[in-house]
């Protein structure tokens, strides 16, 4: 990949959301997601509010000004499981198939 086509804001936002993953049960502040990523506070939270507008993120239910990943994530990530669920599903009757015919 050419370096000259990465963003740093893009490349920001992607590491936020990894260092949101496992944070569902407390949530990360902006200022704890701002030390994760080595960016101001300012900067952490501009991020979560465009994930936020993605329904990426979401303010933490039980603890208001802390986030987690939101339902859009979660919805990807099941759709991802159903299409390798369905790929394992035909493969397996492709190889019932074929060695039924060796």
């Amino acid at each position: 990949m050419n370096p000259q086509y990465l963003s740093d804001g893009v490349q920001r936002t992607l590491k936020a959301i990894k260092a949101l993953a496992g944070q569902e049960a407390n949530g990360l502040s902006p200022g704890q997601l701002a030390e994760r990523l080595g960016t101001s506070p300012s900067n952490a939270t501009r991020v979560l509010a465009n994930l936020q507008a993605a329904g990426f993120v979401e303010e933490h239910p039980r603890n208001p000004g802390r986030y987690r990943l939101g339902r859009a994530l979660v919805s990807i990530a099941n759709s991802v499981e159903l299409s390798l669920s369905a790929a394992a599903k035909a493969l397996a009757q492709d190889q019932q198939h074929y060695s039924r015919v060796i």
